[in-house]
């Protein structure tokens, strides 16, 4: 995992995880990193404190009254923590959510859809959803989210037609 630490032209500052440092400018270059507050997707990347792990041979932790160094087999506290904050994060969407596998796209754009409808309808004003947030919250409560797998141009296409997806960085298997 490769943190980087970015910043929009709104001047948010913000950090993200990526799998490698090719596959932040992937994302970068096909539009795909944006703001998490204003959604702003003109970003640019800032310094980034290197995350060193010192090995210490057997004999300095000995030496040491058997202290509790890091080795290169041994995950950094903050991957640690990244990492047990991730499967948490990864559990509560499997338990809330439903699986949709690689029909992701087509089930977003099915849901959207719907919604669309209803509120053609009248079943939703946008009126009566902003002054009646609580009605919103329930309707969202009554409908289950999706997760699942989609390719660089299904989420693309998604998000031109205003759909709104999230990327989940998958859990670091080295430290599972």
């Amino acid at each position: 995992m490769t943190t980087v630490n970015l910043a929009c032209r709104e001047g948010h500052t913000f950090e993200a995880w990526f799998r490698s440092k090719a596959e932040f400018s992937r994302q970068h270059s096909a539009g795909l990193v944006a703001c998490p507050w204003c959604g702003e997707r003109e970003i640019e990347r800032r310094p980034s404190v290197p995350n060193v792990i010192r090995a210490r041979g057997r004999d300095a932790r000995q030496g040491q009254g058997g202290g509790t160094s890091l080795t290169e087999g041994s995950p950094s506290p903050s991957m640690r923590s990244f990492a047990s904050a991730l499967r948490a994060v990864h559990r509560y969407i499997e338990r809330t959510c439903d699986d949709v596998g690689d029909r992701f796209a087509v089930e977003a754009r099915r849901m959207h859809e719907q919604h669309e409808a209803r509120e053609e309808q009248g079943e939703i004003s946008k009126e009566r959803a902003l002054a009646e947030q609580g009605a919103e919250k329930a309707e969202q409560a009554a409908e289950r989210g999706i997760y699942g797998q989609a390719t660089v141009e299904e989420v693309q296409a998604l998000e031109e037609d205003g759909i709104s997806v999230s990327s989940l960085p998958p859990l670091p298997s080295r430290y599972n």
